[in-house]
């Protein structure tokens, strides 16, 4: 799960779940703590409003033929995508990706450890799950204090320290 913030007022949690080998199903929802936020703000702001995206299957139409629907001239004058929001760069990015490519042979590096670590601790609580239908963390019940939190660490700050 991903935590994206967002102004003072409003935050967007994503869930990404694997629903085959290379199908992804990916959950948004956006929250805030001062109002109510309607589904016509959430599309507007993901930038679900034009016609790629089919609200009756929440299926995106983004393809190669059609350059996965980046307009070149805006990039041509300073977006950097060519996409009206950042959400349909996150779209194009895992629409793009071909077949799983066999990294078995690949020499991992230390920033690698922070993934396959992340993948064990996933894995053991899909384990818990399975064995006796708890998982880390389910039984917490209020959320209120979970907040997202971004900023750009200085390269003479120590990360663990932020």
């Amino acid at each position: 799960m991903r935590f994206i913030p967002g102004h003072s007022d409003f935050a967007i949690a994503l869930m990404d779940v694997p629903m085959t080998d290379t199908e992804t199903a990916t959950y948004q929802i956006a929250y805030s703590h001062n109002e109510p936020i309607t589904r016509e703000w959430a599309r507007a702001f993901l930038g679900f409003n034009g016609d790629r995206f089919d609200e009756q299957t929440c299926t995106v139409d983004m393809t190669w033929p059609h350059g996965m629907g980046q307009d070149r001239e805006a990039m041509k004058n300073g977006s950097w995508s060519g996409f009206a929001a950042i959400e349909f760069e996150d779209v194009a990015m895992a629409m793009s990706l071909n077949d799983p490519y066999d990294r078995s042979s690949e020499t991992l590096v230390a920033a690698d450890i922070a993934v396959t670590r992340l993948r064990q601790t996933l894995y053991k609580a899909v384990q818990a799950h399975e064995a006796d239908g708890t998982a880390p963390g389910a039984s917490r019940e209020d959320m209120t204090g979970v907040i997202a939190y971004d900023r750009v660490v200085l390269s003479s700050e120590d990360w663990k320290t932020v």
